[in-house]
């Protein structure tokens, strides 16, 4: 059967030892929200700091288990760009090497960071944007504290959507993730789109699509 390829990439930094709870219980709130979807779907996270490292890889999203303080320790700097265009790389080397009746019907990146890259020695906003444009059906959403993140996320290619690493404003990162994620495994391009322009993650349209998708995730008629 068609599956959904996530990617979560996670800001790992020193920067979040501050809230490391909160980023802890915000990635398990979309990780519940997003098992309880229907529909197959396979996810991997990867972390990054001043290096970066996968946590789990390509697994069943009704295996994942939640994240722990264990899988979680922030160190270091900002690997942003590194990681991201390795991933990239990485999902597109594993699809291309996949029977075609095991290749994902379509695959989201979502990407959270708290500030923008600071220890990349690999890889150039110039060089991710190469690479976004050779998976023009691949959908991003980048989401992006203390900064200015549609512009970061225009540097890169994708949509940028700023949150604050408040209680609400990471719950809320968490919230915008799934719903954008959600919209798209249930294939309504319209709302993905909507969360993709709206900039912040109080926004309007974002609170809107949010509640949305919770409203149907209630119902159990998410489609």
């Amino acid at each position: 059967m068609p599956h959904t390829n996530i990617v979560l990439l996670l800001d790992r930094s020193y920067s979040m030892d501050l809230v490391r709870e909160r980023v802890i219980e915000s990635v398990n709130l979309f990780l519940a929200e997003q098992q309880r979807a229907p529909g197959q779907a396979r996810l991997t996270i990867a972390q990054f700091d001043t290096t970066y490292d996968i946590t789990h890889k390509n697994l069943d999203l009704s295996t994942v288990p939640p994240l722990t303080r264990n899988d979680y320790r922030p160190y270091g700097s900002t690997a942003l760009y590194d990681c991201f265009g390795e991933m990239i790389d990485r999902t597109a080397a594993a699809i291309a090497l996949a029977p075609e009746s095991e290749r994902p019907a379509q695959t989201i990146f979502v990407i959270v960071s708290d500030g923008i890259d600071n220890r990349s020695d690999g890889v150039k906003p110039e060089q991710l944007r190469e690479r976004i444009k050779a998976c023009p059906t691949w959908r991003f959403l980048f989401l992006g504290a203390n900064m200015d993140a549609m512009l970061e996320g225009v540097r890169m290619g994708v949509s940028g959507v700023s949150y604050d690493t408040s209680d609400d404003g990471l719950r809320k990162a968490a919230q915008t993730a799934s719903a954008f994620v959600g919209a798209a495994r249930g294939g309504d391009h319209a709302t993905v789109e909507r969360i993709a322009g709206a900039g912040d993650v109080y926004a309007p349209d974002v609170t809107r699509a949010i509640l949305d998708f919770q409203r149907r995730l209630d119902e159990g008629s998410v489609s």
